[in-house]
């Protein structure tokens, strides 16, 4: 442990993260051994150890430490809300009961937990650090985690202050929903809209809800919360009915408020104040997550929801735990693809393989999908060849208070580029001319970058052999034998050439230090690597109209 310990610390300290030791005992262990028995006691301790390793990730340590008493590495952490997740996880996976020779057993656990670089000591001056804060942990009431420093007893308290105070905000009407339209991309219409929580704080202005949801994210606080959202998105839906606009509103549910017991209740309630709203007017988008804890129940209210009326969506699918079974066993109509995939599809070919293997999905379950953080039209169109026609995002809208929607309805006009893909689908067996384009940019970025410092990561033969590129293997073989007839695949090889002919020259050029000289080859490269990428969109276009089929079939 002490040496796992040291070598996560170096890895925090160089990629600029935050590390988590976190002390963990288990609380009423010792009366619970005493009167059952050694055996209940080690199987009990089996138990909780086994809990550990599945929400652990691969990175992570779980140790042992003796008796009750349990050490858990977490690196990799980007700021304290997520460590905070991750410390409430624990809590809630030790208090769930044990079943141990047919009786149930409940324990519950105290944390403590040290924060590297915050607690900057060596791996022994961590761990007592750890065990000082779980013994605060246990003085405080147990069932509850406990942060080792001032500093972050400060924090702790801070954020405690900000949940009291999002309460207030609820109670004093500062909470506000602004609306991202949503569009059908192929046919150029505005199809519904999704609520996005605001707080309009008197001092700070307009806060978006990343900065205070995650507060509250384990409080009943979010119950309420989330009842206003949609009570307040279903008076705004009969609003803009009632003035001619009939526009489909998406909120998002934690799992906190979807799993609470009277959530259908509520919502029913909810619903029951505006009958004239039709069926499907309402969507409730949920996180992969949220159903993770019980499928059964959630399926269950997903399938009462949804006969009264009410849709659901997976938000964020693909960032989470979800397997075929899941997805088979929660009933969502719709699929949202993560704006994280969405962001570097035209730079990323595993991106671009991302959002194909989950339209596939969809369409094989029989779903939906939306597209979310669509940022540029080429995004769109890429989207529209691989199947997913509806989308959102700041390319098309960013979210607007709900009085400026009906304008922005009405004088939305669709990018020009989508209508020139609206009629025309595209085949499978042409992905490989997709991804053809990501691997040319990968080259092209390698040799940048070995330009600006980087070690070289292109082989000999992948440098200087425009066979021997991963774009070159696609040119010479599957390419050309589907399109070699084709004059706009013809006229990409002599760029092509160019560019192994320019590359390995910018290569030699840095390896002797003459760096200016190699970015000025670099401009000259980036001008080839464009004219490569516009010969593919015009490859792409032309084989969208003509479906050429491969030679070999053409001489049958």
């Amino acid at each position: 442990l002490t040496e796992r310990l040291r070598q996560a610390s170096e890895h925090a300290k160089r990629n600029n993260q935050l590390l988590a030791l976190i002390f963990m005992d288990l609380d009423g262990f010792k009366h619970l051994n005493d009167n059952f028995g050694h055996a209940v006691g080690n199987n009990l301790l089996l138990m909780v150890a086994q809990r550990l390793r599945q929400v652990v990730r691969a990175g992570d340590t779980v140790a042992r430490l003796g008796g009750d008493e349990f050490a858990v590495i977490v690196g990799g952490l980007p700021n304290m809300d997520e460590l905070e997740t991750v410390a409430n996880r624990f809590l809630t996976l030790c208090a769930v009961p044990c079943d141990i020779e047919g009786r149930q057993h409940r324990l519950t656990a105290s944390l403590g937990i040290t924060v590297y670089p915050f607690d900057n000591a060596d791996p022994e001056t961590l761990l007592r650090h750890a065990d000082q804060a779980m013994y605060q942990a246990k003085q405080a009431g147990r069932n509850r985690y406990h942060l080792f420093d001032a500093e972050q007893d400060q924090l702790a308290f801070t954020r405690r202050q900000m949940r009291d105070r999002l309460g207030e905000a609820l109670a004093r009407r500062e909470l506000e929903l602004h609306y991202q339209p949503k569009v059908n991309l192929r046919v150029g219409k505005v199809i519904a809209a999704e609520a996005l929580l605001r707080w309009r704080h008197p001092e700070r202005g307009l806060i978006p809800p990343a900065e205070f949801l995650p507060l509250v994210e384990h409080d009943d606080l979010i119950i309420d919360i989330g009842e206003w959202v949609i009570r307040t998105a279903l008076a705004q839906m009969a609003e803009w009915r009632a003035a001619g606009l009939d526009l489909p509103v998406s909120v998002n549910v934690a799992a906190r408020q979807l799993q609470h017991a009277d959530f259908v209740d509520c919502l029913h309630g909810c619903l029951s104040e505006y009958p004239d709203l039709p069926d499907g007017s309402l969507e409730l988008e949920i996180l992969e997550s949220a159903a993770l804890d019980n499928i059964a129940h959630v399926r269950e209210i997903i399938n009462t929801c949804q006969r009264m009326g009410v849709g659901f969506a997976l938000d964020d699918f693909g960032t989470g735990y979800a397997s075929l079974t899941y997805l088979r066993d929660i009933p969502a109509d719709v699929l949202k693809i993560d704006r994280s995939f969405v962001r570097d599809v035209l730079e990323d070919a595993d991106d671009l393989i991302l959002i194909d293997g989950v339209i596939g999905l969809a369409t094989a379950f029989r779903r939906t999908v939306v597209a979310e953080g669509v940022e540029s039209a080429e995004q769109g169109v890429l989207l529209m060849r691989l199947g997913c026609d509806i989308a959102q995002g700041y390319g098309i809208a960013r979210p607007m208070p709900a009085a400026d929607i009906p304008a922005w309805v009405a004088g939305y006009r669709p990018d020009p580029q989508w209508a020139l893909w609206a009629d025309t689908g595209w085949e499978m067996v042409d992905f490989p001319l997709l991804v053809a384009r990501y691997d040319h940019v990968r080259w092209v970025r390698q040799l940048v970058e070995y330009v600006e410092g980087a070690p070289l990561r292109l082989g000999e033969h992948e440098l200087i052999d425009h066979h021997q590129c991963r774009f070159g293997h696609w040119y010479y073989g599957q390419g050309r034998a589907r399109y070699g007839e084709l004059e706009e695949f013809a006229a990409l090889e002599p760029v092509h050439i160019a560019v192994h002919e320019l590359g390995p020259e910018i290569a030699r050029l840095c390896a002797a230090g003459q760096t200016e000289l190699a970015r000025a080859g670099i401009h000259h490269l980036l001008a080839l690597k464009e004219r490569i990428l516009d010969g593919l969109a015009v490859l792409q276009r032309a084989v969208a109209s003509g479906r050429p089929a491969p030679i070999r079939d053409r001489a049958r």
